[in-house]
């Protein structure tokens, strides 16, 4: 299980990739699929809008 935690990220990242939009599963075994899964929380009052979300894989 591959876990990133404690991001704080902020702003618009759907338009290009960028730093804060990828991340690498360096070590990563993938045997019968992904699952991606979020916890968010607000301070404020807030919209949140996600994009998309997939993988690519190197064979």
């Amino acid at each position: 299980m591959k876990q990133y935690n404690g991001l704080a990220y902020t702003g618009n990242h759907s338009g290009a990739i960028d730093a804060q939009n990828v991340w690498a599963a360096a070590g990563a075994e993938v045997a019968w699929g992904v699952g991606i899964s979020i916890q968010v929380r607000f301070t404020n009052d807030a919209d949140i809008h996600f994009t998309t979300a997939g993988a690519d894989f190197t064979i």
